[in-house]
């Protein structure tokens, strides 16, 4: 049985016109989902910072979890 996205080892410019058809739709950028990216990953980690300070007044051990979470939204920042 045979799926319809499986590439023909018969004909070798399918596979190129598949795969440019896919990098096609990538290539133009799109400032309204760049900008939803920009503020769902600097939002929470500048929201995180600031509970972090409260958390430091009450304990250490609540501002380890927290951190945790920050640096995995800082990651997603540097990306």
């Amino acid at each position: 049985m045979t799926s319809h996205l499986q590439i023909d080892d018969r004909d070798p410019t399918l596979g190129a016109a598949f795969s440019r058809d896919n990098v096609l739709r990538f290539q133009t950028p799109c400032r309204t989902k760049a900008l939803w990216q920009l503020v769902n990953s600097v939002v929470p980690y500048v929201l995180l910072w600031i509970a972090m300070v409260y958390a430091l007044e009450v304990s250490y051990w609540l501002v380890v979890p927290l951190a945790i979470l920050a640096a995995g939204f800082l990651a997603r920042i540097f990306i």
